[in-house]
């Protein structure tokens, strides 16, 4: 899983997922928002297409450059078996 935030000159924000082969998207924060906003709601949407498509793999792998992002979404969700 590949996760990518980026601020606009026009003051807002947005990010990208990619699991290879699977799904992808992209998404705006809006105007005001923050780079971290914007990769917090990515996680999200990541999160919730993994858990729609019934991957039948044991492990995902998140690479996000933002350790404070990663530390709000794991005291955050949860699923059956693992911990995000």
């Amino acid at each position: 899983m590949k996760l990518h935030g980026s601020a606009q000159d026009d003051g807002s924000a947005g990010a990208g997922f990619c699991y290879e082969n699977l799904f992808e998207g992209f998404l705006t924060a809006g105007l005001g928002a923050t780079n971290f906003d914007a990769k917090i709601e990515a996680m999200r949407q990541a999160i919730c297409h993994l858990t729609i498509t019934y991957l039948f793999c044991r492990r995902a792998v998140f690479l996000v450059d933002s350790q404070s992002a990663r530390s709000l979404l794991s005291a955050s969700y949860t699923s059956g078996c693992q911990t995000f």
